[in-house]
């Protein structure tokens, strides 16, 4: 008799394991145990519950319709990233250069100012001088 409840034992434990070799690295093991107590280790009727198949066949029919898989993919007629990533360096260019044009703007206006001056003092010596 302890022979007989080892090869349950043994027999449970490989449905087990082949039932989380279906489900995939991710399956959590109390689960598994527990869809398989449910169909009292029936690996065929726990792995048609978990995937929602009926049996048979897993290629559907031709009459059968399948909803369309979420994969994140958006189709495009035209890829805007590039032209986004684009838009982004002419517009820091554009600042660069109209930061650039005001400090040259700046100088020349420093410039002007100094010669002005330069010829204000210059103008008070001569004046002084005569």
């Amino acid at each position: 008799r302890l022979r007989v409840l080892q090869n349950i034992a043994m027999d449970q434990d490989q449905k087990l394991i082949i039932f989380l070799d279906s489900l995939g690295p991710d399956a959590d093991v109390d689960f598994a145990k527990q869809i398989l107590q449910a169909h009292d280790w029936d690996l065929q009727a726990a792995l048609e519950t978990v995937t929602g198949g009926v049996g048979g066949s897993s290629a559907p029919e031709a009459g059968d319709v399948r909803a369309p898989l979420r994969t994140g993919y958006v189709d495009r007629l035209i890829d805007t990233s590039h032209e986004e990533e684009a838009m982004a360096a002419m517009a820091a260019s554009q600042a660069t250069e109209a930061s650039r044009q005001e400090l040259e703007d700046a100088l020349r206006a420093s410039e002007e100012e100094f010669l002005r001056q330069a010829d204000i003092e210059e103008q008070a010596a001569l004046a002084a001088a005569m």
